[in-house]
């Protein structure tokens, strides 16, 4: 019987801090104290502010941290009058599964059991109650496939939820990226793929090496690839718009294909169930609320079957969000872990007010 190697190379990770540049510590001071406000008022138990309304903008300010173009279109206030006003869904809205969770990405709606923003890069999905989930939080909660509404507890299949697709006109209102009220004063790069580009050429000097960049956002995905792009760099996607035979074609050139040394990879389509050891680097361009989500697609790469040391670096932008949610993760990891843990209950209300506060505190 031949011998299996079951050590695993070694993993060293690092945290990389980037500095805004000027323009953009002064627009992000903006995005962050109408945040606060916000978070002020719901806390203060001001019967008109919501919830809903201070994720959207603490969503904003995460979004600002990897490029200033996606959050150029200003966030939805759930309690603002106008917003109120069309906020009730139409009859047709509600007679039709993909019309309702079109009108929910629309309206911003949250995934009840990540907190997050509906948004098409987290691959929506509506319940046959008219609930709407991110597919890979609602298959992580409930990996039976047997399913009981975090909303409303009514039970269904997994074969039950539906989804829809979505025009190109709908997918670029959703990447919001109106980038005009800036003018040319800033370049076309953040500070964010500033150092993200460093460190994949830095990465590729090494003739064997290939690199994957997880983030949250296939809009994120966008902006670094017309950069590769224009950079003559081959480079694959794998995200949730694709579908299998797409995510195959792609998982299949990273692994073996020499030209192709980059993969533009969804944290959450990519988190789980694919091999990519043919990677030995690692860039989390942004940070996810839990730590397990983010091992679960380092893992991806450093699993059985990879033959190099692998190196993370994590992308962080100090005296941001993204430095408090650092600084959590360290304080609070069996918190997290419990939160996020491979069962990926929902996090209570509780819990998700108190990370809230302290990502908003001066």
């Amino acid at each position: 019987m031949d011998f299996v190697n079951l050590k695993l190379p070694t993993k060293t990770e690092h945290v990389e801090y980037i500095n805004f540049n000027q323009k953009e510590a002064e627009n992000y001071q903006v995005l962050f104290k109408d945040a606060q406000e916000a978070a002020r008022r719901f806390f203060g138990k001001d019967k008109d502010a919501l919830w809903s309304t201070v994720l959207e903008k603490l969503l904003r300010l995460r979004q600002f941290c990897n490029h200033w173009t996606m959050s150029a279109k200003k966030a939805i206030s759930h309690d603002d009058p106008d917003y109120l006003a069309h906020a009730e869904l139409k009859e047709a809205e509600m007679a039709s599964p993909e019309l309702c969770l079109k009108a929910l990405v629309k309206r911003r709606e949250l995934c009840p059991i990540c907190w997050d923003a509906l948004t098409v890069d987290n691959e929506p999905v509506i319940s046959p109650c008219m609930h709407g989930f991110c597919r890979p939080c609602i298959n992580q909660a409930f990996p039976s496939g047997t399913i009981s509404c975090p909303k409303c507890s009514t039970e269904f299949d997994e074969s039950a939820l539906k989804e829809t697709k979505f025009s190109d006109e709908e997918l670029q209102a959703d990447l919001d990226l109106d980038v005009s009220e800036f003018g040319d004063e800033i370049s076309k790069q953040s500070s964010k793929t500033i150092a993200l580009y460093k460190l994949i050429k830095k990465a590729l000097k090494a003739p064997d090496s290939k690199v994957v960049i997880f983030s949250q956002w296939t809009s994120f995905l966008d902006i670094v690839e017309r950069e590769l792009s224009a950079l003559d760099m081959q480079h694959v996607r794998l995200d949730g718009r694709m579908n299998g035979d797409q995510r195959d074609v792609s998982i299949k050139a990273i692994q073996n294909d020499a030209n192709v040394r980059v993969m533009l990879a969804s944290l959450r389509a990519a988190g789980v169930g694919i091999t990519l050891t043919s990677a030995d680097t690692v860039i989390l361009a942004d940070t996810w609320w839990a730590p397990a989500i983010e091992e679960q697609a380092i893992d991806r790469i450093h699993r059985l079957g990879q033959t190099k040391p692998t190196t993370v670096y994590r992308l962080v932008v100090k005296d941001t969000v993204e430095e408090k949610v650092i600084i959590i993760q360290d304080e609070k990891r069996k918190l997290f872990g419990e939160a996020f843990q491979e069962t990926f209950k929902t996090l209570s209300r509780d819990v998700a007010q108190n990370m809230v506060r302290q990502l908003l505190s001066d």
